[in-house]
């Protein structure tokens, strides 16, 4: 082969190398490229994987809040009904009491004759000789049949007594059969 020759095979296998660099060079540098975008797309996902658990975090709380407000709003009824009772039972012609248990009747007498004590859920089961859920169910059942207790809480305990104008109120209608009457002259 002449000199000629290969100087062009050269030139030629010099060119391909320098063909074959530049095709490796962009691979690299896309290569690059793309292992930069794989890191922000981790980090993206980090971001919203801690996101979602914030979320999930805050809607189990606001769960426990729709709880909570469920609760006060059906305290607020049952307050707002017992206020209502009270305001019936304080007018002694709009007492409408629906019959008693035999039950019902001796948790009644109880508090009745004790005007001045308030009784405590442990004292009336000592009282009438019952189990504390049955005392509890008869006191429950006495107010949703509107007889007017009366509850107070000291040291976290309820105590129980009946509304002194509905006593007297009894007293005077179903023992001493008094009733009043306005006379017209």
């Amino acid at each position: 082969m002449t000199d000629l020759a290969m100087q062009k095979d050269r030139f030629i296998a010099s060119g391909s190398n320098q063909a074959i660099n530049a095709v490796q060079n962009i691979v690299l540098e896309i290569n690059n490229e793309l292992n930069e975008h794989l890191e922000v797309i981790n980090e993206n996902t980090s971001e919203i994987q801690a996101n979602y658990g914030y979320i999930s975090q805050l809607d189990s709380k606001i769960t426990k809040l729709n709880e909570r407000l469920d609760n006060i709003q059906l305290f607020l009824r049952g307050l707002a009904k017992a206020d209502d009772l009270i305001k019936e039972a304080k007018s002694e012609t709009s007492y409408h009491i629906q019959h008693l248990t035999s039950k019902e009747k001796r948790l009644f007498l109880v508090l009745y004759t004790n005007p001045n004590k308030a009784f405590s859920y442990k004292d009336l089961v000592e009282k009438l000789g019952l189990p504390e859920n049955l005392v509890t169910e008869y006191i429950s059942s006495m107010i949703e049949k509107g007889v007017p207790l009366i509850k107070t809480y000291l040291n976290g305990r309820s105590y129980y007594s009946i509304d002194k104008q509905f006593r007297d109120y009894q007293t005077k209608t179903n023992l001493l059969k008094i009733t009043q009457q306005v006379l017209v002259a």
